[in-house]
Order: structure tokens, then C-alpha cells, then sequence
């Protein structure tokens, strides 16, 4: 493992003949006389760039003294007459020292072979200019030794800038981007990423990838995440986030594996959405409180499980029915006890004003759809308890329908309670005992008792189902269960 430095007003000197000229859209670089390329020492795999230019270029090859060829072809506007070209002799400049510190990124992530462990240490308030190129990897970290790559700041300050402004790398208005497939343990800090018209961080097939305190903005896309279980890469791939800043992107996150986002602020863009698919976990994120997003959650597959985080619930929506894709969010918009789900079948949450007079301080409401409905019930409250006597045993909950409905009320088999309780002494087989108890007056609390024996001192779980979507604004369930009816 080494740590090696990125420095992109580093350079070995300066090519010198009669006006070099650098056209867009060419690869090629030709001097109208006196080049020096090749009695410089200049060969394939240095990189160059017009004295004063915003990117340097790879070389690809080296015709003569005159003329060569770079990659990618040149971005900017054509540059003739220049009198020297900036050049970064690579067999000099190795990286290992500030003093020999390589000009481009791609010097580290691609160019040269990475071990696990390897650090690398981009020089504070940089841009560094990646037009019509994409930075990659093709080496793997460990779990105890990833590869990094970070921005310096003035904590970590080997050039002594005494600077906060984290390094930048540019994809000037083109389609490129940071793309990692198959590669392990890759950890990103104190990065600006902007300026690409695809999705900027696109990662697949990459466990231990963590993202930290990076600013990605004003990209088509932020992150895309992607997972295949195939070959010699049997891993579903997972990543971390964690205070980050994602603004001003059409689209945010575009997630198909399991990703974890902490501490990270994401704002709106022109019409983007903040999360599509994906098995997430939020803690402490902020979604659209300072420029709101179409959706904050554009659901597929997958789920969102949130807490400590502030979002819009009427700004999640579904693809189409899917009776297992949920949002759940504990201390929702960062309120202690404040805890919300969201299905496509059911919208369940915590209310404090519709309460029973000597139940619980809360209910919890539950606002079904029409996908709700007796093909496809929704637990939409469960309690667990220990160490329940093996003798008959009666427990139940209070249950209201809100507003008066003219197809009138949910039947035993539409609204119940459910008991699930070990039925063998020492096995540890399960059965369930259910209620019969049916709500017949609306806005008036009614007791749903379930009765049954356990064959053993065991744990008991208890659920309420909801199938059935009436025209009748929620039903509320005291938020606490009882074994006897105190109605």
C-alpha cells in the first residue's frame, strides 16, 4: 500500500515549437515547426495539455517531433499558435511524492496498477477537467484496507494550502462520469462531482463502496447503484453514504442494491425525484427542505427503511400495486415517536388527536387504498410479547372507523386481530387465533378480543389485518394491546 498525490499544476516542463495547434473534436496535435516531442522524451501514456488549458490529454502516440496523437479528442474550443505545451513526463512523476505528483486522477484510478490499501490525495482547490473521458477503476480493495481517494483540505494539508475548498473534478457538459463495475472496497472523500449529462456516480457489482462528505451537483443523474450475482462476482454489491450533499441534479438516486445513506442532504433538481427502487437505509438525511423534488421516492422494488430523516410522504409514489414495496420512517421529520409507513395498499401513522379517552396517548391511524382488499390483506399493526403462561389467555385492541360510510363497515374477515402462539409443548410449531368482533357505529371505539392457549411459556405475536378500502376517511387502532376490554 502507498499514498500517492494528485497535483494538476504539477508538470516535468514544456514543449516547445512554431504554433501548436489543438482542434476540437481532433486527436491530433501538430506543431507547424521546431517541435521538440521527440528529443524531450515525450512517448505514449505522458500526458500534455495547451500552456494555460483546463485538461490535460493523454498521449496516445508519438509521430514525430512535430506531430502526435492524444485521447480523448480535444474538447475545447481549438487553440492554434500556442508556443509550448505543458508536459507530464510519467516514467519521472510517479505520484509518491508532492514533488513528483501526478497531474490527472486517472493516473491513479486507471493508469497504473492500485494495491489494496492505497490512498490517494487530490490537492485541495483543484478542477480538474475530465471531458470526453471516464474515470475508472480495475483494481479491488480489501474490507481492511479499501482504496481511497480523497480531496485535501486543511487538515490533511501536504501542499500547506491552508484551503477548505474541496478538489473538483469537471465532466464539462458531456455524457462522461465516475464509472465503477466489479471493483471492491473504493472509498470517495471530500470530492465535488458536476457537470455530467448522464448520471455522474454509477456504481455496479461493489461491495464496500463508501461515499463520504462529496458534493454532486448538477448532473443529470447523482448515484445509480446496480447488483448481478453471476461468475466469479457472487456478490449482491452494497454501498455507503454518508454526508454528502446531492443538489441541482435532474435525478438523484437510481438504486437497484442495498445502500445505506447517513448525514446527507439531497435538493431538488429541474424535475428529478430523490430515491428510485432499491433496499435503502436513511438516518438523519434531509430530502427536499430547501428546493423540493417532484418525488422524493419513486418506488418500484425494494424498500426505504428511514429514521431521523425529513420527507414528504405525499411526495412518495409507486410505480404500479405492489403489495410488499414500503416506506417506513421512525422519528419521521425528526420527531421522537413520530413513526409512518407508507404501501401501496395502506398509509399508516402515528395521531395524537384521535385517541381513546383512558387508552394509549396515541392511535395510530391507517388510510387504506383501493388496492387494499381481501386478496391482499395489510398487517398494519403488530405487537410482540414475551413470555405469555401456557393457559388461556385473552388480549385485544381498540379499534374506530372515523366518518360514516353508506356501503357501511369492514367485516370479521375484512378487519381483524390475530394472535400467532406456539401450539406444541416442546416443538416449536405455531397456529393463530383470530377475532370475530365487527365495528357496527362509526366514530365510536370498538373492542376486537382474540382468546386462545398456548402449549407453552413462549413468545406471542399479535397483528392487525385491514382488506378492505371504504369511502370512510381511516381507521384508528389504540396504540396499546389489553387483556381485558376496558371500553
Amino acid at each position: 500500500m502507498a499514498t500517492l498525490y494528485i497535483d494538476n499544476t504539477n508538470k516535468t516542463g514544456d514543449l516547445t515549437g512554431a504554433d501548436w495547434t489543438f482542434t476540437n473534436g481532433s486527436t491530433a496535435v501538430a506543431s507547424a515547426g521546431n517541435g521538440d516531442a521527440v528529443n524531450n522524451g515525450l512517448v505514449a501514456g505522458d500526458y500534455i495539455r495547451a500552456n494555460g488549458g483546463t485538461q490535460w490529454y493523454k498521449v496516445a502516440t508519438v509521430t514525430d517531433g512535430d506531430n502526435l496523437v492524444i485521447t480523448p479528442a480535444f474538447q475545447q474550443a481549438t487553440i492554434a499558435g500556442t508556443a509550448t505545451i505543458n508536459w507530464q513526463d510519467v516514467s519521472v512523476k510517479d505520484g509518491t511524492s508532492i514533488a513528483n505528483a501526478w497531474c490527472h486522477p486517472a493516473l491513479y484510478t486507471t493508469d497504473t496498477v492500485r494495491t489494496a490499501g492505497d490512498i490517494g490525495k487530490m490537492r485541495a482547490n483543484q478542477t480538474h477537467v475530465m471531458a470526453g473521458i471516464h474515470l475508472i477503476a480495475d483494481e479491488d480493495g480489501t474490507g481492511i484496507a479499501p482504496i481511497q481517494l480523497i480531496g485535501c483540505n486543511s487538515v490533511d494539508d501536504p501542499w500547506s494550502d491552508a484551503s477548505d475548498v474541496d478538489p473538483k473534478i469537471d465532466f464539462s457538459s458531456t455524457v462522461f462520469k465516475l464509472s465503477w463495475s466489479t471493483d471492491f472496497f473504493w472509498w470517495f472523500d471530500n470530492i465535488e462531482f458536476t457537470g455530467s449529462t448522464g448520471t455522474v456516480l454509477t456504481m455496479g457489482n461493489v461491495p464496500g463502496l463508501k461515499c463520504k462528505n462529496l458534493n454532486v451537483h448538477d448532473n443529470f443523474g447523482g448515484l445509480q447503484t446496480w447488483a448481478s450475482i453471476s461468475g466469479s462476482n457472487p456478490y449482491p454489491g452494497d454501498a455507503e453514504v454518508e454526508d454528502c450533499i446531492f443538489a441541482d441534479n435532474t435525478n438523484q438516486f437510481t438504486i437497484a442494491t442495498d445502500l445505506k445513506i447517513k448525514s446527507t442532504t439531497i435538493n431538488g433538481g429541474t424535475t428529478g425525484f430523490a430515491i428510485e427502487v432499491g433496499n435503502i437505509e436513511l438516518e438523519d438525511v434531509l430530502i427536499g427542505q430547501t428546493t423540493p423534488l417532484t418525488k422524493d421516492f419513486y418506488m418500484g422494488n425494494g424498500n426505504i427503511k428511514a429514521r431521523r430523516s425529513k420527507f414528504d410522504f405525499d411526495k412518495v409514489s409507486f410505480y404500479a400495486a405492489s403489495y410488499s414495496v414500503e416506506v417506513a420512517s421512525e422519528d419521521h421529520n425528526q420527531v421522537i415517536g413520530d413513526h409512518k409507513r407508507k404501501s401501496t395498499p395502506v398509509f399508516i401513522e402515528r395521531e395524537t388527536t384521535e385517541v381513546r379517552g383512558g387508552g394509549a396517548t396515541s392511535s395510530i391511524k391507517v388510510t387504506p387504498t383501493t388496492f387494499c382488499n381481501t386478496n391482499y390483506p395489510k398487517i398494519v399493526m403488530e405487537w410482540e410479547e414475551q413470555a405469555v403462561p401456557a393457559s388461556a389467555q385473552t388480549r385485544g385492541v381498540a379499534i374506530k372507523q372515523g366518518l360514516a360510510d353508506p356501503t357501511g363497515f369492514p367485516t370479521n374477515v375484512q378487519l381483524w386481530l390475530e394472535a400467532e402462539y406456539y401450539n406444541h409443548a416442546t416443538n416449536d410449531t405455531v397456529t393463530t387465533a383470530v377475532s370475530t368482533a365487527t365495528i357496527s357505529v362509526y366514530d365510536t371505539w370498538t373492542w376486537f378480543p382474540v382468546t386462545y392457549t398456548p402449549a407453552q411459556v413462549q413468545k406471542v405475536r399479535y397483528r392487525v389485518w385491514l382488506g378492505v378500502k371504504k369511502s370512510a376517511e381511516a381507521y384508528y387502532i389504540d396504540n396499546q394491546l389489553y387483556d381485558a376490554n376496558t371500553i
